[in-house]
């Protein structure tokens, strides 16, 4: 399923509250939220929104109704953004283990 969040800041200064996860950034381009940051924008969005808050897992697809690793990072550098998400199917936290040779890089 899938969800959208309006955020709005006055100060670029101010952080949304996204923490992304580095693996699936750097493997495939992708935004995947692995936490909400505390007393962040985000936190409050999940506060007054009980119904679609964000959650471990959940996948940024469009920022601004823009779509793409680069151009969703230049939408997150505005004031105001409606973000869309795509709800994650199953808990996160297991996703990690079925990468295969993740840890073979030993020679």
């Amino acid at each position: 399923s899938v969800f959208t969040m309006e955020l709005s800041r006055t100060s670029l200064d101010t952080k949304w509250g996204f923490h992304w996860d580095p693996k699936e950034m750097l493997q495939r381009g992708v935004r995947i939220l692995e936490k909400v940051g505390e007393g962040t924008l985000v936190e409050s969005w999940n506060d007054v929104h009980p119904e679609s808050p964000a959650k471990p897992g959940d996948e940024l697809v469009k920022v601004n109704g823009v779509e793409g690793r680069d151009p969703i990072a230049e939408e997150l550098r505005n004031l105001k953004v409606v973000c869309e998400f795509r709800r994650a199917e199953r808990n996160h936290q297991a996703s990690g283990q079925e990468l295969p040779g993740a840890s073979s890089s030993q020679k």
